[in-house]
């Protein structure tokens, strides 16, 4: 198991509140930080076995990650998700997110 903490929630605020989402740190853990674990490290690489989890921004982070990159993602723990720093764009996410079965947040 890792356990790897990013401490980015100025960076992923900003992110979030402007108009470009998919350019936030949530995009960094499955297109940079993953694939670099699975090739240093011997993992599990699957998605059954790939879990995020975060508090407030992060947890916001991870709602947007398992929403975003469900083919990366399985389960997400979100915990008291900041939500409310884009409300419209989370809205537009969850509904417009094609989850797999399988998937736990």
């Amino acid at each position: 198991m890792f356990i790897i903490i990013i401490n980015k929630a100025i960076i992923a605020e900003e992110s979030v509140i402007g108009n470009n989402v998919e350019l936030g740190v949530g995009d960094e853990a499955p297109n940079v930080l993953k694939p670099q674990i699975d090739k240093s490290f011997r993992t599990l690489p699957g998605r059954n076995n790939t879990f995020i989890a975060g508090s407030s921004m992060g947890g916001l982070m991870s709602l947007y990650a398992v929403l975003k990159y469900n083919r990366v993602f399985s389960k997400a723990a979100a915990l008291s998700p900041s939500v409310w720093v884009a409300p419209d764009k989370m809205k537009h996410l969850i509904r417009s997110a094609k989850l797999k079965k399988d998937t736990v947040v």
